[in-house]
């Protein structure tokens, strides 16, 4: 299983996605990431059990300087920029990226991208 990337700019996506999913959760809360082959992509899952993001905001959040309505558990500073980016990277690398979120159950971002 190969694909091409850029070192440092998944690893930036990599720790938004996952600096969100802390910022999201109680500090007794679970984050879950799995990586796995789906047909000819390789799928990164980060799943938290936060706040969760309203459904009417979730066409939004990949949008620069947006910003969903659940606020950070510890007073985190929020930019809008950390989403945006992380979608073009992925974009970038001919890529997908996406969310599924439940108000009070999570949010479950995944992206993939294209095998060799």
């Amino acid at each position: 299983m190969y694909f091409e990337f850029d070192p440092t700019y998944l690893q930036e996506t990599i720790d938004n996605l996952l600096s969100n999913a802390v910022k999201y959760s109680s500090p007794k809360d679970h984050i879950v990431v799995t990586v796995h082959k789906n047909d000819n992509f390789v799928v990164t899952e980060i799943k938290d059990y936060g706040a969760g993001i309203p459904e009417n905001e979730l066409n939004n959040i990949f949008k620069v300087f947006s910003k969903a309505s659940p606020q950070p558990t510890s007073g985190e500073h929020l930019s809008g920029l950390g989403l945006a980016i992380a979608k073009k990277v992925v974009e970038m690398h001919k890529g997908t990226i996406g969310v599924e979120s439940t108000v009070d159950q999570g949010s479950t971002f995944h992206y993939s991208l294209p095998l060799l």
